[in-house]
């Protein structure tokens, strides 16, 4: 598993995670993103869980003005990538303490 986050003023934040994991086929992708809905149901039955993940995380994203962009093949596993403007950034003021009070 990989894990990153990078900032730049002009495109803004940008945070991934990527697997290793079975992938999905490009055609699938878009089912990925229905509510309630899983590529492979044996899964469901082997790990739970009700399909809203991937729709929820997408409608945070877009909430916030950004994107959720899915990179994935069978057998070589998945990478996805939110973007958020860098408009949605709060200046960091230099006396200030980065714990909270």
């Amino acid at each position: 598993m990989e894990l990153g986050t990078s900032f730049d003023a002009a495109e803004g934040f940008r945070i991934w995670i990527a697997d290793q994991g079975p992938g999905m086929a490009t055609e699938d992708l878009p089912r990925a993103f229905e509510p309630f809905r899983q590529l492979d149901e044996g899964l469901r039955r082997r790990t739970g869980g009700a399909g809203l993940g991937l729709p929820l995380a997408k409608a945070f994203v877009e909430a916030h003005g950004g994107t959720l962009e899915v990179a994935s093949a069978p057998g070589q596993g998945t990478r996805m990538t939110i973007l958020l403007p860098a408009a949605r950034a709060l200046p960091i003021d230099a006396g200030a303490s980065a714990s909270p009070s």
